[in-house]
């Protein structure tokens, strides 16, 4: 099943590209094989009143409905909220306005949940005014018992008088932080001071 192009919250989360793989035995089970994004856009605005992300909060709620640009070349009838397999989300793009210049993330995403623990492959890259950024999060997240989870994952940040809109003075940073998920203990460990 390919969908060609679609968005949802009036444009605030759109793509340009998504494939659902299937079969009759993954049906059978409830399930989907695999699910591709392609050119996932969201969009957003910092503002004083916060990190805005338009009519996105009222997905789920029943105020919004996707709406496809091109109709979907098959069908599966009654699929909502059916789990995956496997997801990728390649060249996801994150676009927030800010009064000093556009904030841009990127992010690319593996999940593996064909099996429990999921398999995560996770990196974000981002740049902003007198901002930048980088995160990678890779391991296995049970979700029934969050004791048996690996995971790891470490965050790079840079700031050079980045201003906050409603908030005091301008940040300035520059920190890098390594975190684990091991046998139940989360653990944090930093450069600097947090």
């Amino acid at each position: 099943l390919e969908l060609k192009s679609g968005e949802l919250a009036g444009g605030a989360l759109s793509f340009s590209g998504a494939e659902l793989k299937y079969s009759w035995a993954s049906l059978s089970d409830q399930r989907f094989n695999e699910l591709n994004l392609a050119d996932l856009r969201i969009n957003g605005a910092w503002t004083d009143k916060g990190l805005l992300f338009g009519r996105l909060s009222q997905i789920g709620s029943g105020a919004d409905e996707a709406k496809f640009v091109d109709e979907p070349t098959g069908s599966a009838s009654g699929s909502g909220g059916l789990p995956f397999d496997i997801i990728r989300v390649e060249d996801a793009r994150i676009s927030v306005s800010h009064p000093d210049g556009p904030i841009e993330a990127t992010i690319d995403l593996n999940l593996t949940a064909a099996t429990s623990p999921i398999s995560v492959d996770a990196t974000l890259m981002m740049t902003g005014p007198n901002l930048s950024g980088a995160a990678r999060w890779q391991g296995e997240l049970d979700m029934t018992d969050i004791i048996t989870s690996s995971l790891t994952g470490n965050i790079t940040f840079q700031a050079d008088g980045f201003r906050v809109p409603g908030l005091g003075p301008p940040i300035t940073a520059d920190i890098q932080i390594n975190a684990s998920l091991l046998d139940g203990v989360f653990s944090i460990t930093s450069d600097q001071p947090l």
